[in-house]
């Protein structure tokens, strides 16, 4: 890691002279110099402790993923796929498919998990529908690792258009008093 202070000083010193400036003027001008030098010497690697290791391959079209509350990593595929990763077993299932349709930015794009899901087993997927101009975030309840799409709830539905390209969001979570907020895009 290089030391910049020195030249930071001799800079400040030699700008103070020549110009003339004023000392508010050289302090804040030293503690911006300072802040940008020192920035550089964050290191951007992780520490020597974390290990990388690649737990799922082979995914194409994987939109998001998120940890249930019981530990399994649930990753959604654009194409309509549910994946499990189970760490007890350290491997990936399909729990289910949706039928949606996948062109542009859509599919199956989102998802949350009840806050009571530890006791409801209730999911929530943002999904836009094969065969209909909409998209929708429904409730499904997880039967062990598979997703019951019988159970399915809509909860939210709202008309698209299928012919331009348009930001497809989906990013999904619950607040502390219950209440589901949902990323739509733009």
């Amino acid at each position: 890691m290089t030391n910049f202070r020195p030249l930071i000083t001799e800079l400040f010193m030699r700008v103070f002279k020549t110009h003339g400036l004023n000392k508010s003027f050289s302090l804040k001008l030293v503690f911006i110099l300072l802040f940008t030098f020192s920035i550089r010497s964050v290191y951007s690697q992780l520490p020597d402790e974390f290990v990388k290791l690649d737990i799922v391959t082979g995914l194409e079209n994987a939109t998001t993923f998120k940890f249930a509350p019981d530990g399994r990593i649930f990753i959604l595929d654009r194409y309509g796929d549910l994946l499990i990763y189970k760490p007890d077993t350290q491997s990936t299932i399909v729990s289910g498919s949706l039928d949606v349709f996948h062109g542009l930015e859509d599919g199956l794009n989102g998802i949350a998990f009840d806050p009571n899901f530890d006791v409801n087993n209730y999911i929530y997927l943002y999904y836009s529908p094969f065969g209909i101009n909409v998209n929708r975030v429904s409730r499904f309840k997880m039967d062990g690792d598979d997703i019951n799409l019988g159970s399915e709830v809509v909860v939210l539905e709202w008309t698209t258009q299928r012919t331009a390209y348009y930001h497809s969001a989906g990013d999904m979570d619950f607040d502390s008093a219950g209440n589901l907020y949902i990323a739509t895009g733009d």
